[in-house]
Order: structure tokens, then C-alpha cells, then sequence
């Protein structure tokens, strides 16, 4: 079955072909891969430009501009482009380990008929530490997956019509707003953590420190927990200065 992928991006020259390449070396016939740039300030752009030529002749490659840098309204205005109906979200800094693990994620997902799944994370540099964030990353999703579904932005596959009935990723919320997603979708059929896996890669953890990002993560899920949807500032999250 054909389906589009989307992924956002901003500044990501450095990270966006090692998905691309990836995307390509899976060998998917009648793909619909669409970027949608926040007006980058490096060759973003362009890459996805030359990426779309050269493989043609396979499957479609488009890249869209969107006026405000914000990974909700990215993702929903690549969403409103979509060729097909399924509709995979990938992050820029994510990488398809192979053919047979983006086809078998698809294929699951149709055959438990979800509204909305993720999957398991592993890092695209083996460090200890990101194994074992990972690791208890996935146990949490699993833990969450029929109590509260959550998510990350890196890998989510649902439908269209899904994704029209939840009205997409709410762009009022800073953070999070990809568990808010799936939290939404859930409603509306089956959730699924996949014990299949992608490749994300440690930018954040490389950049601002394993501990330091570790309790960042649990303070963010802990106040969204007892406070609701972050949609203010009362926890600093930065977006866009992991360029390399």
C-alpha cells in the first residue's frame, strides 16, 4: 500500500540526506515524500531540490516553504499535500534502518487497523547512555501505550482521515504537541508502540548533556501531567540549534 511521508525541517543540511539516503536505499516504489522548510538559512532546500531529480523516475519528491517555524504547522501543512491516506511523520535527524522495517511498521499498522502508532527508538550513534535512554523510552511508550498514549514526533503513522478528524497537531502547543496527536487519534481507533525500530539520532544529548536532557524530559512530562498542555514559557525547550 502507497504512503506519504512528512517531515519537517529547519536548518537541516547536515542531517536531512542521511534520511533521504535512507529513504531511497529502502527501495519503496510510488513513495510521496514531502518537506516542508521553515525557511532554512542553509541548503535545505536545495538537497530536497536535487534529492527530487534524481529520483524522479521512483517516487515523488516535493519540498513546500511554510511561512512560520513551528514543527505543528509543518507537519500539518506537509499532512494537507499528502498523496495517500496513510501518512508516515518523520523528524529530519532520523534515519530508515532498512526496506523490511519501514514495511513492516506499515504493514502493522493496517493490520491492527490503528488510528495512530509509534515505534521503538534506537540512536544512530551507539553511545551506552543513548542505548539505555532508548531503552527506557520504549518501556514507557509500551507502559503508556493503552493508558495515556505518548509519542515522539521522530516516527508517527496514521491516516488522513484520522488526522482530519483530530483536526492535526494542535500549533498552540510548544511542546509535546506529537503525544497531544496521538493522545487525540487514539479516540478514534487502536494505538501501537511497535517493538520494530528506526534510527534517531543524539543531537540533543551530544549538544546539552545526557543528564541534563534526561530530567528536561521528565520535568516536560511531569508538568504536562499535573499542568496540562504546554503553551507558554514556564519551561525553556529550544528548537532549531541542533545543526550539527
Amino acid at each position: 500500500m502507497p504512503f506519504s511521508i512528512v517531515i519537517p525541517a529547519l536548518n537541516e543540511e547536515n542531517y536531512l540526506p542521511v534520511l533521504l539516503g535512507s529513504i531511497a536505499d529502502a527501495g519503496i516504489e510510488g513513495l510521496d515524500v514531502i518537506v516542508v522548510d521553515g525557511k532554512s538559512d542553509d541548503r535545505t532546500q536545495e538537497i530536497v531540490r536535487a534529492f527530487a531529480e534524481e529520483h524522479a523516475s521512483r517516487f515523488s519528491t516535493r519540498v513546500f516553504e511554510c511561512e512560520k517555524r513551528n514543527v505543528a504547522t509543518q507537519r500539518n501543512l506537509g499532512a494537507s499535500h499528502a498523496a495517500h491516506e496513510t501518512v508516515v511523520f518523520l523528524d529530519a535527524d532520523t534515519q530508515i534502518p532498512s526496506r523490511t522495517a519501514i514495511m513492516n511498521l506499515v504493514e502493522a499498522f493496517h493490520a491492527e487497523e490503528c488510528a495512530a502508532a509509534s515505534c521503538r527508538f534506537r540512536p544512530i550513534k551507539q553511545h551506552p547512555l543513548a542505548r539505555l535512554y532508548y531503552w527506557a523510552l520504549y518501556r514507557f511508550h509500551t507502559f503508556q501505550e493503552r493508558r495515556r498514549p505518548y509519542a515522539m514526533g521522530a516516527f508517527i503513522i496514521t491516516k488522513k482521515t484520522v488526522f482530519d478528524l483530530v483536526g492535526g497537531f494542535d500549533e498552540t502547543i510548544r511542546v509535546n504537541e506529537d503525544a497531544h496527536f496521538v493522545e487525540q487519534a487514539s479516540k478514534h481507533g487502536p494505538f501501537r508502540i511497535f517493538s520494530q525500530h528506526i534510527n534517531v539520532s543524539t543531537r540533543r544529548f551530544d549538544k546539552d548533556g545526557y543528564f541534563k536532557m534526561g530530567l528536561r524530559y521528565v520535568r516536560l512530562w511531569a508538568d504536562r501531567t499535573l499542568r496540562g498542555e504546554l503553551r507558554d514559557d514556564r519551561i525553556e525547550y529550544k528548537f532549531g540549534h541542533y545543526d550539527s
